[in-house]
């Protein structure tokens, strides 16, 4: 889970803002790869429900 900034507004120390940093890049490819997952289910169940 990413840290989140600090009440008073101040900024994250520099370790914490690096692991929120590699925090994103991996959510971000997982997400996108979930998405590529449900088109492609999409196509399938698609494909299957076009063959009489």
């Amino acid at each position: 889970m990413p840290y989140r900034k600090p009440l008073d507004s101040s900024d994250l120390s520099d370790w914490k803002g690096d692991l929120n940093v590699g925090h994103r890049k991996i959510r971000a490819r997982i997400e996108h790869a979930l998405a590529r997952m449900k088109c492609w289910k999409i196509l399938r169940d698609f494909h299957r429900a076009a063959r009489p």
